[in-house]
Parts: structure tokens; sequence; C-alpha cells
């Protein structure tokens, strides 16, 4: 098994409680994020539910741009890229309120939690993101 990287969860009924969702985002967030998570040294699922729990607790706002979600209105930021991620359906319901009261799709509270997680934690390693948005 030579060149096999295995990856088990600390407790694997976690894992099975962990619904699979694909993020439709932005390139730039999408290479960043899998940037983070193989530089730091976390377990992958832990820095999923970090970001998004961070972005729930912090009470964090929405990049202006990333609010537009016209593809033809000017300054849509594309997501020409994905990111899939592990997360537990009871977060995923508070993403979604979070959203709501926002008046912004799940998938944008989710690209934004994402690039903040990046930006929070490229710090700690010595990376500055130059963000597009």
């Amino acid at each position: 098994m030579e060149g096999v990287l295995l990856i088990a969860p600390l407790d694997m009924k976690e894992f099975f409680m962990k619904k699979v969702v694909k993020v439709k985002a932005p390139k730039e967030v999408a290479e960043a994020y899998k940037m983070i998570k193989k530089k730091i040294d976390y377990p992958v699922l832990l820095q999923d539910k970090w970001a998004f729990e961070d972005f729930l607790q912090l009470k964090e706002k929405i990049d202006i741009m990333l609010t537009i979600e016209s593809f033809s209105a000017p300054g849509y930021i594309k997501r020409d890229d994905s990111i899939t991620v592990y997360v537990e359906e009871a977060l995923l319901d508070q993403l979604k309120e979070r959203a709501e009261e926002l008046g912004v799709k799940r998938n944008t509270i989710m690209i934004q939690a994402i690039k903040n997680y990046c930006t929070y934690h490229g710090k700690e390693i010595g990376i500055k993101f130059d963000w597009s948005f």
C-alpha cells in the first residue's frame, strides 16, 4: 500500500453522521482551501466543521460581491470550481438559517466561511491570500 494515504476519523460514527456537500465556489477559494487543508495538520473533517462553526459563532458578514447571484449582473463572482466538504446535518441547517437571515443561498454562506477560514489560517502559516473580492 505504498503511496496510499488512509485518513480515518477519530470516531467512525461521527464520520457516518456527516453529509457530503459539494460547494460551488470561485476557483481561487477552492484552491486556497485545498492548500490550507494540505498544509495544516488537522483532520480534514474538523477543518470543514471549524470553518462553518466559526462563521456562525462570529456572526460573520457576506462580502457584497458574493451576494450577486445573477450570472449576467455586473460584479458576479463566477463559481467555476467545487469543494467537497463533510458536514453534520444540524450544522447544515444552521447555515441554511443564517443564509435566510442574510438573504442569500446556503452555498454563498459556505463560500464566505471557507474564504474566512483560509484567510485566518493562512496568516498562521505565513500565507497571505490576495482575493479578487
